[in-house]
């Protein structure tokens, strides 16, 4: 009975994202309706819900979503990304890499829709590319997503290591498959019969290159070789930013206005709201039941956070609500299973790659003008790829007690 009280609350949160409702909103009306119909006493809905208003967890993915977006913004404006991918053409021989670089490298900052900042630094480095406009809205959407799974100031990843209590290091090292094979399949698949012909490099140089990535650079070491809580990482690198980058005051207000958004609050809140709820009994009540039904653990594990960004197209949305569904399996005699975490975000990452709410996807097709059932072409067999083999792999890891 719990199962199909969950499965309606999922449904109803999923048709209200679908229907442009904002996720947070979204997530606290699914955890009131979960919790009125458990049922859980209105009083003790309302604590769950104070609580979580003014928690830790809420009000530190707070500060990292509206920092994360206003450092974005920052690097935007000042056309940061776009001068790394202009020197970096300059001293790298392969055009191949270029392209790469130019989708993931802008990757590695997380916004909404980012695929349509990194789609006319792919078009520029593929001319003289000989490609359909469907080949190259792949590379662009595919190499964009290849980090998703190990750069540390994805909400995704963070909200994780927030949910398990858990280093960021820790996060990365259970997904550090995931790039691998996702850069191996768009090798492969983007490049097929691909060939280049008059070349012309942009001028510019690998110090030059190396100013413009140091932002990204400095997150990078500070969070994982220092161990830097990631907010501070980024605080500080936002900080030495503003003071290299002199931005005016008009233009600090603006990136303050994008950023300090009521939904940066809002989405933390409903994932934590309906963890709460989650965890006051009901997702032992789940466990028992899936038990009951012989489901193997491995396969909701895949499937559960699969089917949430599948339907949403939004990684974050998806650790909000089928994490603390899954979170029991992740341990094995009371021990987390970095195998298993890597096997749930494989179901993750395979599931918001092949949605069609995925912003990325929509806005690369339409700025190509390719054709999205000639896109998922190439999409699919890469997916297919990347979850088959990595789920091989953590399998064998687990046998190895990884």
């Amino acid at each position: 009975m719990t199962l199909i009280k969950l499965g309606i609350t999922f449904f109803i949160i999923i048709f209200l994202i679908t229907r442009k409702v904002s996720p947070g909103i979204s997530l606290l009306i699914g955890g009131l309706l979960l919790g009125f119909i458990y049922p859980i006493p209105f009083k003790e809905l309302l604590k769950h819900f104070l609580i979580t208003s003014i928690s830790k967890d809420t009000l530190k993915l707070t500060i990292m979503l509206c920092m994360i977006y206003f450092f974005a913004n920052l690097l935007q404006d000042k056309k940061i990304l776009t001068k790394m991918i202009k020197n970096l053409d300059s001293f790298i021989p392969n055009r191949k890499i270029t392209i790469f670089l130019s989708a993931s490298l802008v990757g590695l900052i997380p916004m909404p829709g980012g695929a349509l900042f990194s789609a006319p630094l792919v078009e520029e480095s593929a001319r003289g590319m000989v490609a359909t406009n469907e080949r190259k809205a792949y590379l662009n959407y595919w190499f964009r997503h290849v980090w998703e799974g190990v750069f540390p100031i994805y909400p995704a990843l963070i909200l994780i290591s927030i949910f398990l209590k858990i280093p960021m290091r820790t996060v990365l090292l259970a997904h550090f498959i995931l790039p691998i094979l996702q850069i191996s399949a768009g090798w492969l698949v983007g490049y097929r019969g691909v060939k280049f012909e008059n070349i012309r490099r942009e001028k510019g140089s690998f110090r030059e290159f190396l100013k413009y990535f140091s932002p990204i650079l400095l997150i990078i070491l500070l969070s994982t070789v220092v161990s830097l809580d990631v907010v501070y990482a980024i605080l500080i690198t936002t900080i030495l930013s503003l003071i290299f980058l002199k931005p005016k005051s008009k233009e600090i207000k603006e990136y303050f206005l994008k950023s300090f958004k009521l939904e940066n609050y809002l989405l933390p809140l409903g994932i934590f709201f309906f963890k709460n709820i989650m965890n006051s009994g009901i997702a032992s009540r789940v466990s028992v039941e899936l038990t009951s039904l012989h489901v193997s653990p491995l396969i909701l594990l895949f499937f559960l956070p699969f089917i949430v960004t599948f339907v949403t197209g939004i990684t974050s949305t998806s650790v909000g609500i089928s994490y603390p569904l899954i979170e029991s399996f992740l341990f094995i005699n009371g021990k987390l299973s970095l195998s298993l975490m890597g096997l749930a975000f494989t179901g993750a990452v395979a599931g918001v790659l092949l949605s069609p709410l995925h912003l990325c996807l929509i806005v690369t097709v339409r700025y190509f003008k390719a054709n999205l059932g000639k896109v998922y072409s190439l999409i699919i067999p890469s997916v297919i790829f990347v979850s088959t083999v990595s789920s091989l792999l953590y399998l064998l890891l687990l046998k190895l007690h990884f």
